[in-house]
């Protein structure tokens, strides 16, 4: 019955859509249409899944393009005939926020140049997240092997794929915004390097922000600007119980973008009612319009065009449609690649170590450290909870929290139907009114599962692509695709920090991702055949949650190389995972994990039913569960979480690891310069995207002053 409610809901809106389309359609039942519509939209979700394993699976070098290698010459080129002020390379977080500020003056004319295609209604489903990192939607970024860390990869390799996309990585990120602690800030800018302090920087989080998320710290936070903030439209109990046991060590629930940093917090996320929003609908979507604005995307820069006699970048060498063109900027190039293509590009462009240039036959332009001072998170996903079947007499279980009803549907995409509120979940029994504090339940006949279906846990181990579920997301917004299964984000300070602030040292991500949904699943994170039957093998069917340990502040350094001259080549990635000399980064992660297993024993936990999940990882079999027995599992479970910062580092005169200055323009070239997370000189305690919108806003802040003195 209540399928059929929701269809008869549905129908309206599909019909009232078909009516705009040919005559043919006024013959075919409008039951028919909605038939039709869902299971377009079911395959369409089946086929993204399909391919991101095949690809996954086959491996495929998802850097390479089919293109003869003598057009790399900007002799061969074909020039573009229009004329542009500034050219702008990367269209993510950053990039896309500077185009959109930039072309807000009349007189600018800014070309947004974007190697990958645009997004689909399908890639800004939330729950397809995990598969659009083994996509042609992602760089397939691959370390070289490390003998300290990824030891449980293929060939011992990190993925560190990002995305390529029209919005870059947010439009394939988890979207999980995080601004950071003010101490990050205040470190950046203690070194000389005056505007980036926290309190110069506070106004751009605030200003850019259209805040409708849940229990935030109002002061801090602002509506009205373009990048809008709600909660994941989806969540379980766990999310009452960890914040509860959490509460009995003293853990406070807190806003974590507010004055509060250390606690457990809902995800704030860049979603808007429910759909992924990624920089290019927050920044460009209400910009391409402008005759002053050029964006093109599958449009891949080779090269960077520097004068060998003046030291000033004039344009770039880009690749589209299997030919390359020469696009003049007037006044400058802005670099918003990335933190790896970024640099990639500087190297190919003559700017980066000198001796590493001249070995590849590379004319050197600016003798600078780029690649260098690479910085990333490590999350150690090691820490399985399987819910048990029957655990106890009785269970009190929170009643299921709602998301913001506020948040109706203005838009009129494809797939943009309009909000229902006197809809909801059938799958879940709503308390009576009057009695919304518990929901008792007894288990004397062992009834935990039904429980746990009713309430949705098993939603984030499943397929999403039930009737139920596309109906909920394609009308309401609302439901497990609208989700990538996170549930609590949190900032803790372990036993093991030496700082006297409160100042976190590990981050934690509680997330219904139990990696139990088979092995082809899993081909993002590059984990091998017998660590996957070893350790999540035995975990498939079962209900459960992951609880991951993010190191935010590592003091572990890689760096990056070019591999060849060939643009095409994917660079060489060296993170240096876990080398520091006094094992710093590994004792973090293991007091990161003393944390969750302390929450584990407490009261609210336990009724949870959950228990840690035993299987040991090959190569760590010989250790009990004690701390060696972590050190080893830190070594081959921690993967990238693809926050990768510094390789073109911020900094003064004096750093000889600076890349760029305090205005980011590049040492020693003219009219170039760099905003993206590379030129961050810190370690961010969270996330990057946040961070990098703000790069992108205050980017355009003083590249316009600059030019309109």
């Amino acid at each position: 019955m209540g399928s059929s409610l929701k269809l008869s809901s549905l129908l309206l809106c599909v019909a009232v859509a078909a009516s705009t389309t040919d005559a043919a359609s006024a013959s075919v039942s409008p039951f028919q249409l909605v038939e039709d519509y869902v299971n377009d939209f079911r395959d369409d979700l089946q086929g993204m899944r399909s391919w991101a394993s095949h690809q996954g699976s086959h491996r495929e070098d998802l850097f390479h393009e089919d293109v003869h290698h003598e057009k790399y010459d900007p002799s061969h080129a074909i020039p573009d005939h229009q004329e542009y002020d500034f050219i702008i390379v990367g269209s993510g977080a950053s990039g896309s926020a500077i185009a959109n500020r930039l072309s807000e003056v009349p007189e600018f004319k800014v070309l947004l140049l974007e190697a990958g295609e645009e997004e689909t209604t399908i890639t800004q489903v939330p729950a397809m997240q995990p598969y659009l990192r083994s996509s042609h939607y992602t760089w397939e970024h691959i370390t070289v092997l490390q003998n300290h860390s990824c030891l449980a990869m293929e060939h011992q390799q990190c993925h560190l794929g990002k995305g390529k996309a029209l919005g870059g990585d947010t439009a394939t990120n988890d979207m999980l915004y995080i601004r950071g602690h003010p101490k990050d800030y205040d470190i950046w800018a203690d070194t000389g390097l005056i505007g980036w302090c926290w309190e110069s920087v506070k106004p751009y989080f605030k200003l850019m922000e259209d805040a409708f998320a849940e229990d935030l710290d109002r002061k801090e936070h602002h509506y009205g600007g373009p990048i809008h903030l709600e909660n994941f439209q989806h969540s379980t109990p766990i999310t009452s119980y960890f914040l509860q046991a959490a509460n009995e060590l003293g853990i406070k629930k807190i806003d974590y973008n507010g004055k509060e940093r250390l606690g457990l917090g809902i995800p704030q996320v860049t979603t808007k009612f429910g759909k992924r929003n990624s920089a290019s609908q927050c920044y460009l979507a209400g910009a391409f319009r402008r005759k002053n604005l050029t964006i093109k995307p599958l449009s891949r820069v080779l090269k960077v065009l520097i004068s060998t006699h003046t030291k000033e970048a004039t344009g770039v060498l880009y690749l589209h449609e299997g030919h390359t063109y020469v696009a003049k900027a007037h006044k400058e190039v802005i670099l918003s690649a990335g933190a790896i293509n970024t640099a990639h590009l500087l190297m190919l462009s003559g700017i980066g170590p000198k001796d590493e240039l001249e070995h590849l036959h590379i004319p050197v332009l600016a003798d600078l450290m780029v690649g260098h001072n690479f910085k990333d998170h490590l999350s150690f996903i090691g820490l399985n909870f399987v819910i048990q079947p029957s655990h106890g007499h009785h269970v009190e279980l929170p009643p299921k929290e709602s998301n913001s009803d506020h948040m109706l549907f203005h838009d009129h995409e494809h797939h943009e139907l309009h909000h229902d509120k006197t809809m909801t979940h059938d799958n879940i029994k709503q308390p009576e009114q009057g009695h919304h504090d518990k929901i008792h339940y007894d288990n004397t006949n062992g009834d935990i599962p039904s429980l746990y279906q009713r309430y949705g846990i098993l939603e984030g181990h499943r397929e999403c692509d039930r009737e139920n579920d596309i109906v909920e997301y394609l009308k309401n917004r609302k439901g497990p695709l609208t989700t990538t299964g996170l549930e609590l984000v949190g900032f803790l300070k372990t036993e093991h920090s030496r700082d006297k602030t409160d100042y976190p040292d590990v981050g934690i991500l509680v997330t219904r991702n139990l990696y139990n949904k088979g092995y082809e699943q899993l081909h993002h994170l590059h984990i091998t055949k017998p660590v996957y039957d070893a350790v999540w093998h035995p975990l498939e069917g079962k209900e459960g949650f992951t609880v991951e340990v993010v190191l935010l502040h590592p003091k572990s350094k890689g760096y990056l190389h070019l591999q060849d001259a060939d643009p095409l080549h994917p660079p060489l990635i060296n993170p240096e995972y876990l080398t520091d000399e006094d094992d710093e980064d590994v004792e973090t992660i293991l007091a990161g994990i003393h944390k969750v297993l302390k929450l584990a024993q407490t009261e609210h936990f336990k009724k949870l039913g959950a228990v840690l999940a035993h299987n040991k990882v090959p190569g760590c079999e010989g250790h009990e569960h004690d701390d060696h027995y972590w050190r080893c599992a830190i070594r081959h479970l921690s993967v990238s979480a693809r926050q990768v910062s510094g390789t073109a580092r911020m900094g003064v005169e004096t750093d000889k690891y600076a890349v760029v200055d305090k205005s980011l323009n590049v040492n020693g070239v003219h009219n170039l310069r760099v905003a993206d997370a590379s030129v961050i000189p810190v370690t961010i305690s969270g996330n990057l995207m946040a961070a990098e919108y703000m790069i992108g806003e205050h980017a355009a802040d003083i590249i316009t002053k600059d030019w309109l003195k």
